[in-house]
């Protein structure tokens, strides 16, 4: 099974904690990195 790589960006904390407690509970999933906006997506 191929793994399906995340990165979260959002700008409230509380979203992006949730969305990865619920992401998290599948396996092929991956989450990379949870970021709060899109310039520190683009330096990861």
């Amino acid at each position: 099974m191929n793994e399906i790589k995340l990165i979260i960006a959002d700008d409230h904390q509380l979203f992006r904690n949730g969305l990865e407690e619920l992401l998290r509970k599948y396996e092929d999933i991956k989450i990379v990195k949870s970021v709060a906006d899109g310039f520190e997506f683009m330096e990861v």
